[in-house]
């Protein structure tokens, strides 16, 4: 028996292979769902399958389409259940082979599918097909540029973002200043030396004389008797004393 090779004979560097060997599965539904999932990425090929083996999803029949059924939107088109599994375990194994090199799997894409067809197992038993045929499926994918493209524009986001951020602090610190200027001069300016407490009282403390001020003075018609009596023992405190004035003549004369 001949040794199986890949046939892809491109590029070597930043791609990853996967080739699964004589699956039981039939070359025709093969050859169909390989071209459906040509130049899909690996996620999304993962999830067609899955829809197809659920049912969600039909695989459109290009070639042998002899008898196949109408599919909506599709046109003629099968879910083959046993194909998708093989399939499956081809992108499993892809997927295993892309973490190995350190390549992000999320990123691949398939630009190569293959299937060829394999050796004929011939049946045990009597009546019916007595060969079961088998085929070899080859994947071949490397990481998207659109991808790449992204993860380069991310820094530049974040570059923005900091500058923005940049942006809001600098005015926040400007209408802090401004707010700081505006409460200095609502603030009452007192001279050198001399600070007012919170609390205390900004009135000066009035002088104790004979000598009523102005200020101190009321109007008749708010003044209450008790402040007369105290207005009148004031003024007879102030003026000297008839006594006091004769003994300082008699000194003055002696």
């Amino acid at each position: 028996m001949a040794k199986l090779g890949y046939t892809y004979q491109g590029d070597k560097e930043g791609i990853v292979k996967a080739l699964v060997k004589s699956e039981r599965i039939s070359p025709k539904e093969a050859y169909e769902l390989a071209n459906a999932i040509r130049s899909m990425s690996l996620p999304r090929a993962e999830t067609f399958l899955s829809n197809v083996m659920e049912k969600k999803e039909a695989v459109p029949y290009r070639r042998f389409n002899r008898g196949v059924s109408h599919r909506k939107k599709i046109g003629p088109g099968r879910y083959p259940l046993n194909t998708s599994k093989g399939f499956m375990k081809a992108l499993r194994l892809l997927r295993a082979n892309a973490v190995y090199k350190g390549m992000e799997a999320d990123s691949l894409e398939l630009f190569h599918v293959a299937t060829h067809r394999g050796e004929i197992n011939p049946g045990r038993y009597k009546g019916g097909a007595h060969n079961h045929p088998t085929v070899h499926i080859e994947l071949v994918a490397k990481e998207s540029v659109s991808i790449q493209k992204k993860e380069d524009e991310k820094p530049a986001e974040k570059k923005v973002e900091l500058k923005t951020e940049k942006k809001s602090e600098d005015k926040k610190a400007v209408v802090k200043e401004k707010k700081a200027k505006t409460e200095k001069k609502s603030e009452v300016k007192l001279p050198k030396g001399k600070s007012v407490e919170k609390g205390e009282n900004k009135e000066k403390p009035r002088k104790v004389s004979g000598k009523i001020s102005k200020a101190d003075a009321k109007p008749a018609s708010e003044k209450t008797t008790d402040d007369l009596i105290s207005e009148a023992e004031g003024v007879m405190d102030a003026e000297p004393k008839t006594s006091d004035v004769s003994e300082k003549d008699d000194e003055v004369s002696k």
